[in-house]
């Protein structure tokens, strides 16, 4: 495959707390659909999380549905494989053949995330992992 690739974690995979896994995978896909859609006509919507990080998105209800069960199924198969893995979105063009058609891949965006499931030790120390969690996320936006 021939086509640009750009990976949003490089060898380090972000590490997110258990709890906000779907919602960090969220953020970062509608982060990156909204980028994508930047040509056609686009309506954005803020949106927050970690109530310190702040994101725009796509103010499509059929699209933020497909985006959730995409951020749900990656937690899910991520929490298969021992809480860690690769996550790739792929965008795809249409490649006309002599019979038939086929996707073509044009653009990959990978991410690389760690789910931590060691428990917080207390108010202090959980206060401490979602700053720290929130640096991390506002680095990659």
């Amino acid at each position: 495959m021939n086509h640009e690739r750009f990976d949003l974690t490089d060898d380090q995979p972000l590490e997110v707390e258990e709890q906000y896994l779907v919602e960090v995978l969220e953020c970062l896909f509608h982060h990156i659909l909204f980028h994508r859609s930047l040509g056609g006509k686009v309506v954005p919507r803020d949106t927050a999380i970690l109530n310190n990080i702040f994101y725009v998105k796509c103010d499509d209800a059929r699209l933020e549905h497909k985006v959730r069960e995409s951020a749900e199924a990656a937690a899910a198969a991520l929490k298969k494989q021992a809480n860690a893995g690769r996550i790739s979105l792929l965008f795809y063009g249409t490649e006309k053949g002599f019979v038939t058609n086929k996707k073509v891949p044009w653009e990959e965006w990978v991410l690389r995330v760690a789910a931590r499931t060691d428990p917080a030790l207390g108010r202090h120390h959980d206060l401490l992992r979602r700053r720290e969690l929130e640096a991390r996320v506002s680095g990659l936006l």
